[in-house]
């Protein structure tokens, strides 16, 4: 696993994940190296949001977790694409985890639901 950490006044908390290896197949993935070719808008969302790739990095799975590491609704792309928009109307309030997959690469980021 691969994280960047930022230090706030209560101590650190992880800010990014990456995940170096998929262990349940045989696919290996590398960590972004630029979080900035994935955006997800609006931040905080109300029933969706966004999640903007380029055309280098298709998005080929996006997966949506809670705060207890629980998958929320998994959304599959075979061919890829590069901008789609994820529905969540019935999940509370709350953070999640969003995990981008593309050919060969894995990105988390953050989404608040209010």
């Amino acid at each position: 696993m691969y994280g960047i950490y930022r230090a706030t006044q209560w101590g650190f908390s992880l800010w990014e994940l990456g995940v170096y290896e998929d262990s349940l197949t045989t696919d290996v993935y590398t960590p972004v190296t630029n979080l900035d070719d994935i955006k997800i808008y609006p931040i905080p969302f109300d029933n969706w949001f966004t999640v903007q790739s380029t055309e280098s990095n298709p998005i080929r799975r996006v997966e949506v977790y809670n705060l207890n590491s629980a998958l929320i609704e998994s959304f599959d792309y075979n061919n890829g694409v590069t901008e789609i928009n994820i529905s969540l109307p019935g999940i509370q309030p709350g953070l999640y985890y969003v995990v981008i997959y593309s050919n060969s690469s894995v990105a988390v980021k953050k989404v608040l639901k209010f």
